[in-house]
């Protein structure tokens, strides 16, 4: 049994049938996580929510995906399109809404859309687990990189992203709906705006003091941050400093960026989608293989 997965069973245990708070990276399958701020400029620049997704890191990376061989868990699997709804709290999985219990999103989503100027939020979504050595700790990134980002998310990078672990302290698991009985899957949205700045210290910690450094600082993937509306791909990355895309297909459609799994969080509908591209059928393949035999033969005669 891998390391991780102990760690992840003891935890289990020992939360028995109380409400368990959003999972850390130290169960080994931390759970899977958005962050949405306003760091933009503009009225307001202290708003940061966090949100836990439902899902955890082995649901898309699967019990062994890593850097090196990619991502295996059920959400991962081709065709496969996640839509979580902060508005009514629902998450739909291949249009079939998904029971994970009581999700409780839209207060704190709705604060964050009203104290953030419109078209900045910026956001991303993480998981991680630092229990495994190496291949085994293992974290989900989001970014549209660059091949000198990539080349930049090294093991040490990688590494100290555990650092980010202190998101999941009780100085933030305890405020929202994050750590409140009977909700599964809560949010938490801190606001300069509204809260003052007197709870700063342990409010916007999400962009400041801990998240900033350490999870932005550290996934050279997402560097610059990516804006509301915007494409991403999900990446699992690991301390040897290997990262590979997750949902990878040859052929797939304009819809999905880099022809990959794709995410993308709209404030204005308020989703946060998920969709993996499906396999394309044989059919594809000999198109473009046919394709590809007509610029051959093209060039050749243009050679010729």
């Amino acid at each position: 049994m891998k390391l991780h997965h102990i760690a992840a069973a003891v935890a289990f245990a020992a939360a028995g049938t109380a409400h368990a708070a959003i999972d850390n990276f130290t169960t080994g399958n931390g759970s899977l996580f958005l962050v949405a701020y306003d760091n933009a400029g503009g009225s307001f620049t202290q708003t940061a929510s966090l949100f836990d997704l439902g899902f955890h890191l082995d649901d898309i990376a699967g019990a062994t995906g890593n850097g090196t061989n990619g991502a295996i868990g059920t959400l991962a699997n081709p065709g496969t399109t996640v839509v979580w709804n902060f508005n009514n709290n629902t998450v739909t999985v291949d249009g079939v809404t998904k029971d994970l219990g009581t999700n409780s999103w839209s207060t704190a989503f709705n604060k964050l859309v009203a104290n953030s100027d419109a078209g900045q939020i910026k956001w991303v979504v993480g998981a991680g687990d630092n229990v495994g050595i190496q291949s085994n700790a293992r974290y989900l990134l989001t970014g549209q990189p660059t091949a000198a980002a990539l080349s930049t998310q090294n093991a040490s990078n990688t590494s100290n992203l555990t650092s980010s672990n202190t998101l999941f302290l009780d100085s933030i698991t305890n405020k929202g709906t994050l750590n409140v009985a009977g909700v599964d899957n809560g949010a938490w949205t801190f606001s300069a705006a509204e809260d003052g700045a007197a709870t700063a210290i342990n409010g916007y910690v999400l962009d400041t003091t801990v998240f900033s450094p350490n999870w932005k600082g550290r996934n050279m993937l997402n560097s610059p941050a990516v804006l509301d509306g915007a494409k991403q791909n999900l990446w699992l990355a690991d301390a040897t400093g290997a990262e590979k895309r997750v949902g990878d297909q040859p052929l797939a459609g304009p819809d999905y960026l880099n022809g990959a799994g794709t995410l993308t969080f709209n404030s204005a509908t308020g989703t946060l989608t998920l969709a993996i591209p499906a396999v394309p059928e044989p059919s594809t393949y000999a198109l473009a293989l046919l394709g590809l035999g007509l610029v051959g033969a093209v060039a050749r005669r243009r050679r010729a």
